[in-house]
């Protein structure tokens, strides 16, 4: 019955949360297509900055809450009201410290432009700081229609003022426009939804109970976000503003399968998850049973998207991209990784093991600090770059590990559900090789043909491994269509 109500939650959750995402990334791909050819790639490398250092006030500004308030089942109304006050003053502090450091960013920079725009992105941490606690109540009361629903409106209200504004010349502010009506917008939604009252002298006991749990979260947190843009800030800062701007485009558009992907999973993950929380063994079960369909999709995706590395950087940039494509194609390797790899946090958050997690993320950034420099500093390439950062991907995989431990298996049964994807994945990339280096077909014709053989090889590998059965899926979607036709 519990396994019936977990497999109905998290359908769900998935599917309201990848309507948005999905129905997303169309809207996005159509912003970015559009904007990637009126803005240079410069216009994206200073927002690109900026962006590496709001995320870093953003961690700040969380402190590990969000998921602590999901996790924690004992939090009372009066404890919602003070950690929301807490985070009305923890936003004011922030915004008002990243405002006034525009300045010092652009001196550093060498780019005087950059003082408006962290001044204008200083509302994006404001509300999103407001936002984290009628967040956190939204996951883990498992609205997740809402939050799909809401998504989706935002990005679609925002993408036509986005390519409104392009068009009308306002030039790289253009770019600022998604998060920060992204951040109001979400605010205000939330807030209307799931309100917490604010009061001027809030509790620091409330703060205390979610302490022990979210410190460690924000830890963690706070060494991911150099992980994640260390690289953004030395490609800027040695390399140039303008190469950064080919490195973001290449790195963004790596992420978008991982994120679309995994990022419809992940917020619906934990909140699940957690119900099972004295209960490890089944966590693993169900967790593992994930992290299959995962790798059946992802190890082949990245060998999709290495041989359509110029296809789609074209298609959907523009020639003036044309820097972006190899760097792409390397970072693509590191696809299946990471969307693997993705949703570990989840586990370790839900078996309550976030020190475990933090630990092994400064493991991970000391490996990948390293790899670094020796790609900026050393190789001095984008490329070389690129490189380094697939290799410190692969070495990402060791941290699975530790679950082992955590759970009373082998180590090899931590990889077990992996080992389905080798095979598609070789035949994906066998298949594929021949199209990518001896034909000569237009971008668009090549990149049906690519996308062709890929879902030739995924969707037999799904329903061949029983990790999903697309028949009965099929046969269910036509049944539904055919219902409604008839208006049942």
């Amino acid at each position: 019955m519990a396994d019936n109500s977990f497999r109905q939650q998290l359908k769900s959750g998935v599917f309201y949360t990848a309507l948005a995402k999905y129905s997303g990334i169309v809207v996005s791909l159509g912003v970015t297509a559009v904007l990637s050819r009126l803005l240079t790639p410069e216009d994206f490398g200073v927002i690109a900055v900026a962006t590496v250092i709001i995320v870093f006030f953003s961690v700040f500004s969380d402190m590990g809450l969000s998921s602590a308030i999901v996790q924690k089942r004992n939090l009372t109304t009066e404890d919602y009201r003070s950690l929301f006050s807490y985070t009305v003053y923890t936003g004011i502090i922030l915004a008002a410290i990243f405002f006034g450091a525009s300045w010092i960013i652009a001196d550093i920079y060498d780019d005087r432009q950059l003082i408006p725009i962290c001044q204008i992105l200083s509302a994006q941490i404001l509300f999103q700081t407001w936002n984290i606690v009628p967040n956190g109540l939204l996951l883990h009361d498992k609205q997740f229609k809402f939050i799909g629903i809401r998504t989706f409106v935002i990005q679609l209200i925002l993408a036509g003022i986005s390519i409104g504004a392009a068009f009308l010349g306002l030039g790289v502010y253009t770019l600022l426009i998604n998060p920060v009506g992204g951040a109001l917008l979400g605010f205000i939604l939330n807030y209307m939804k799931r309100p917490s009252k604010f009061v001027f002298n809030p509790t620091f006991i409330s703060v205390k109970k979610v302490a022990g749990y979210s410190g460690y979260t924000f830890a963690f947190s706070l060494v991911n976000y150099f992980v994640r843009n260390l690289d953004k800030l030395l490609v800027g800062k040695v390399l140039g503003l303008n190469l950064l701007g080919y490195y973001e485009k290449s790195y963004r558009l790596m992420l978008l399968p991982v994120q679309n992907l995994t990022f419809v999973i992940t917020p619906v993950l934990h909140p699940i998850l957690a119900d099972f929380q004295n209960n490890i063994k089944e966590q693993w079960n169900k967790y593992a049973k994930l992290l299959r369909i995962l790798a059946l999709v992802g190890f082949p995706l990245s060998a999709f998207l290495y041989f359509s590395a110029n296809d789609l950087v074209l298609i959907i940039f523009g020639s003036q991209w044309v820097p972006s494509v190899p760097v792409f194609q390397i970072l693509s390797l590191t696809c299946g990784i990471q969307i693997v790899g993705s949703t570990s946090g989840s586990f370790f958050m839900a078996t309550n093991n976030t020190k475990l997690m933090f630990y092994l993320c400064v493991a991970t950034s000391i490996i990948w600090i390293g790899l670094l420099f020796v790609g900026v500093y050393g190789i001095k390439t984008l490329e070389g770059v690129a490189w380094m950062f697939t290799v410190s991907g692969f070495f990402g995989l060791l941290t699975n590990i530790p679950v082992a431990k955590i759970v009373g298996i082998t180590i090899s049964d931590v990889y077990k559900p992996y080992l389905p994807a080798l095979l598609p994945t070789a035949i994906c990339a066998v298949a594929l090789w021949p199209i990518y280096q001896f034909t000569d077909l237009s971008l668009v014709l090549g990149l049906i043909v690519k996308i062709g053989i890929f879902m030739a090889v995924l969707i037999p590998s799904l329903q061949l491994t029983k990790t999903f059965d697309v028949i009965s899926a099929c046969k269910n979607v036509l049944i539904r269509f055919h219902l409604l036709k008839l208006g049942v």
